[in-house]
């Protein structure tokens, strides 16, 4: 017992001593640095564009029902979408929840026959005003250096951004997988 209780607290020493250097969230970039989830799906064997553009159509008025979200673009002739969504940024605490902000980015999506693909690029972390209280804006949601917000705020802004693109990714593949119910 005394052994795994040494054993348990070394670990934890080593985690918060060695672990701290590591990025919690690698984001994929482009060539110039910036944030982009970008993939290009195949493979979707007689959908032509026009059905790939209505499932998209269906996904973005599902997924996007604030009225924060501003379409951008909606072409019918290129079948092309682009909208521009903001991540609510929270935490919870013993007392409740407290706002840091939110990060706003485009969504992209380009239908073609038998194919789309997707384009989540432009993180920007913004902060708030709130009665007397304000937060200045985090900055580019890859940055290292954020402003007004410590360490851990910001590595928790960076993992709540990052795990909902990738809800997000989940969903819109497997909205664009779905035929559309023509009842």
């Amino acid at each position: 017992m005394k052994n795994s209780m040494l054993s348990f607290l070394f670990s934890i020493f080593f985690l918060f001593s060695f672990g701290q250097d590591e990025k919690v969230v690698k984001f994929p970039t482009d060539s110039s640095g910036n944030v982009v989830f970008t993939e290009v799906i195949k493979g979707l064997d007689n959908i032509n564009a026009n059905e790939l553009y209505s499932r998209a159509k269906i996904f973005i008025a599902k997924e996007y029902v604030s009225d924060k979200t501003v379409t951008e673009l909606n072409d019918d002739i290129s079948h092309t979408i682009l909208v521009k969504p903001s991540i609510q940024n929270t935490f919870h605490y013993f007392l409740g929840t407290f706002t840091y902000g939110h990060t706003t980015y485009s969504l992209l999506i380009e239908c073609k026959d038998n194919k789309y693909r997707y384009t989540f690029s432009g993180f920007y972390h913004r902060g708030y005003i709130e009665k007397n209280d304000t937060l200045n804006d985090g900055g580019p949601i890859n940055s290292d250096t954020p402003n007004g917000l410590t360490k851990n705020h910001w590595e928790g802004v960076q993992r709540q951004d990052y795990e909902h693109v990738q809800l997000l990714i989940r969903d819109l593949k497997k909205a664009m997988a779905n035929k559309t119910d023509d009842f």
